[in-house]
């Protein structure tokens, strides 16, 4: 269906609207909603807003789902996502009037608390088109901020803490310095690079990423040296350097005998450089809960290197990527914990939405 709009556009707006109207696959839905955002038309936004919000009722209606919040599972999420994303690529292909309408409609979503959505929505309210109504904007971010509770909301409040930096929200300076006394290393690391674009000031913090220091676990690794990791394309079979990378090492082995990556999908693919993934929530703003403290050595980011995703330094999670070719300048700014020992063609082969069954180690 994406594939359809992209070539076709606004010839098949019929088409496309009987498909969202007839089918009973929310996970297909996504997909028929971003085919508009390639439309010349922009004022299709609002006929696809009563098409959405037709799905999310009858999809709410077959779960008896009457919560108060606005995304209540991970398949109105990624409707939610799909349709917010294609509002804000219509926004610059409409008037006045029905830019107005987009803007109200990503301003509310400021309020879903999901921060895959959030940064969409950020992106497209930081459009030179709203600069008139950054107050406004300033204005329910605030707000919509102070429903967000830790640690529930913990991305969340991250993603509003760039924005506010973004924006340069002097109004959030109090709400920011208080963060800086929070136990969450993200939060106040966040802070205080959002100060700093604020202010122009550094400010320092006491919360510290993660320590996993168990050594114990780590006495271990040798004989888990190898991970191959089990996909639907087949199994990429992993060495790890675990003498100069582990506590990376260590996390990574740690969540994977949890079945933390079970299931998964690669939700990033840039061709001829990396393969990405090790996000719960499978849209790349999902982690464990807690960062680690990063392991820079001289090590290459040729092919078949694996490294940790990151926001900058100590942020790591449990995302990972996964090189399809030589790229040096990630040299010494990401945490490289291993190199395809067997399966780069497996690698090569992954299509986004293709997914992790599950990993196991072995020495050899």
């Amino acid at each position: 269906m994406l594939a359809y709009g992209t070539i076709f556009k606004d010839d098949v707006k019929d088409e496309l609207f009987r498909k969202m109207s007839e089918t009973e696959n929310e996970d297909l839905a996504p997909y028929i909603i971003k085919s508009f955002q390639f439309f010349k038309e922009g004022t299709i936004c609002r006929k696809l807003t009563d098409s959405v919000r037709t799905i999310v009722q009858r999809y709410n209606k077959s779960k008896n789902q009457e919560s108060g919040e606005m995304v209540q599972d991970a398949t109105l999420a990624n409707i939610y996502r799909a349709y917010v994303e294609t509002l804000s690529a219509l926004k610059n292909k409409v008037d006045a009037e029905n830019q107005r309408y987009i803007f109200l409609i990503l301003s509310e979503f400021t309020g879903s608390k999901d921060p895959s959505i959030l940064d969409i929505c950020f992106t497209g309210l930081n459009d030179k088109i709203y600069e008139k109504d950054r107050k406004e904007i300033q204005m329910f971010l605030m707000l919509d901020y102070k429903e967000l509770s830790y640690p529930k909301d913990r991305d969340a409040i991250i993603a509003f803490i760039n924005e506010f930096g973004e924006l340069n929200m002097k109004e959030s300076e109090n709400i920011l310095k208080s963060n800086l006394n929070s136990v969450n290393y993200d939060i106040c690391k966040a802070s205080a690079s959002a100060l700093k674009k604020i202010t122009g000031k550094e400010f320092t913090f006491n919360a510290k990423p993660k320590k996993d220091f168990d050594w114990e676990f780590i006495k271990t690794l040798p004989s888990k040296r190898f991970a191959s990791i089990i996909t639907n394309r087949g199994t990429i079979k992993i060495e790890m350097i675990t003498n100069f990378a582990p506590f990376t090492v260590q996390n990574f082995v740690k969540l994977a005998e949890k079945k933390f990556y079970d299931n998964t999908i690669f939700h990033r693919i840039v061709p001829n450089f990396v393969i990405q993934g090790g996000d719960p929530l499978n849209n790349g703003y999902g982690g464990p809960e807690f960062s680690i403290r990063s392991e820079f050595q001289g090590f290459w980011f040729r092919e078949g290197a694996v490294g940790m995703a990151s926001d900058g330094k100590d942020t790591e999670g449990s995302q990972f990527f996964i090189m399809h070719s030589p790229h040096f300048h990630l040299d010494g700014k990401y945490t490289l914990f291993g190199y395809v020992k067997e399966g780069q063609d497996v690698v090569d082969h992954i299509m986004p939405y293709d997914f992790i069954e599950s990993i196991t180690f072995s020495e050899n």
